[in-house]
């Protein structure tokens, strides 16, 4: 009883989206104190839930462990010596770093819960929510790191996976993000297709985590001057959320990337505004504040320096968003060196159509630039 009860209660917070409704707080605590009272601490197994499902519903707000708590949680687990216990309390620590906005270290840890995938038994249902949601959130923790290359790696890597290679919604959405990111654009529409396909197949259930790759083909749409398929898009990123705010951050990434691209600044001062707000599990915020930060230089807003250095404080933890800070701020300033250094960024994360956006602010390289924006299929920007 003591690990059912545990279990449920990790469960209905790590992954509420999958409910139809959201369990309230007062019944996973009621939940917890009977898992407590039933099991014996001394057992390892029923110690290791007891802390998982303490550290996740340490306060109201689901997907929201407590940092503490987590550790203690992964402690626990170890000593329990079940990968997929370990696992799933290494998500509550990798969760609350992200959520302190310490990316890196919740990609490191995300990473170590890639290597537990060998000793799980795929004869063992527990395994398969682990061996699914560790693919999904080293992909996401790659994309978020800005290091788009292992990204696709791991993305490619899922497709193969029996366990999910048979379920397109859930290993394409993974490949669409940096193939987008990298200027991969034509693969990533082509995955698309096949990821909207097998969502729709699926019943269409309110899948947040795959917001931001539908929030994806629209970027690349509207990189590609497209403004009836942005916008369709743009509408299913929302839909599958299952609102506005939810998994809304990569989405507002996309409409200051656009309008920049496009030149389109009417609204920006707003859409600025809006991109600097805290969202809700906001593993791309520096994505959108790196994005913001070019609009306001791009728009010639009053703000635009200070919104320059707001982005680069938390730039450390994304190279897309360092590489896109160092050309924000050589628009502003004509630093040709920034210039220079952004290109190089986007070289090392292999963002081709953003190397070649730079580039043409280059004047000796601006062909270059214009050369590679055509063979991605894109006009240069306004």
């Amino acid at each position: 009883m003591a690990v059912a009860l545990a279990a449920a209660v990790v469960t209905a917070n790590r992954f509420s989206a999958g409910f139809p409704a959201e369990v309230p707080y007062e019944r996973l605590s009621a939940l917890l104190e009977e898992a407590a009272a039933a099991g014996d601490r001394g057992d390892p197994v029923v110690a290791a839930l007891l802390a998982a499902a303490a550290a996740w519903n340490a306060g109201r707000e689901k997907m929201a462990p407590d940092p503490v708590l987590a550790a203690a949680a992964a402690e626990a687990a170890r000593a329990a010596g079940d990968p997929v216990l370990v696992s799933a309390a290494l998500d509550a620590v990798s969760t609350a770093a992200a959520t302190a906005g310490r990316l890196r270290e919740a990609y490191r840890v995300t990473r170590e819960r890639l290597s537990l995938l060998a000793a799980m038994s795929r004869d063992d249902p527990r395994s398969a929510p682990e061996i699914t949601d560790t693919y999904n959130m080293a992909a996401t923790y790659a994309v978020a790191t800005g290091d788009l290359r292992t990204a696709l790696e791991t993305a490619r890597s899922a497709l193969e996976d029996d366990l999910l290679g048979g379920h397109s919604y859930l290993s394409e959405s993974s490949l669409v993000l940096p193939l987008a990111l990298t200027g991969e654009f034509d693969e990533a529409l082509r995955r698309a297709a096949g990821m909207w396909d097998g969502w729709e197949r699926a019943g269409g259930p309110v899948a947040g985590w795959m917001s931001p790759a539908v929030a994806a083909v629209a970027l690349v749409h509207g990189l590609r001057g497209d403004d009836h398929r942005y916008r369709f898009w743009r509408a299913r990123a929302t839909q599958v959320s299952g609102g506005p705010r939810n998994h809304a951050t990569f989405a507002a990434f996309a409409d200051a990337r656009v309008a920049v691209h496009s030149g389109r600044f009417g609204g920006a001062a707003d859409l600025v505004g809006l991109v600097f707000t805290d969202f809700p599990q906001g593993r791309y915020q520096t994505y959108a504040r790196a994005a913001g930060a070019e609009l306001a230089v791009a728009a010639g807003l009053p703000d635009a320096a200070e919104r320059l250095a707001s982005a680069s404080a938390v730039a450390g933890e994304n190279d897309w968003a360092a590489a896109c800070l160092a050309r924000a701020e050589g628009r502003r300033s004509g630093d040709v060196a920034a210039l220079a250094a952004s290109v190089a960024g986007w070289e090392r994360v292999g963002a081709r159509f953003e190397r070649a956006c730079t580039l043409l602010l280059l004047p000796d390289r601006a062909a270059e630039g214009r050369a590679e924006l055509a063979a991605l299929g894109c006009p240069a920007p306004a």
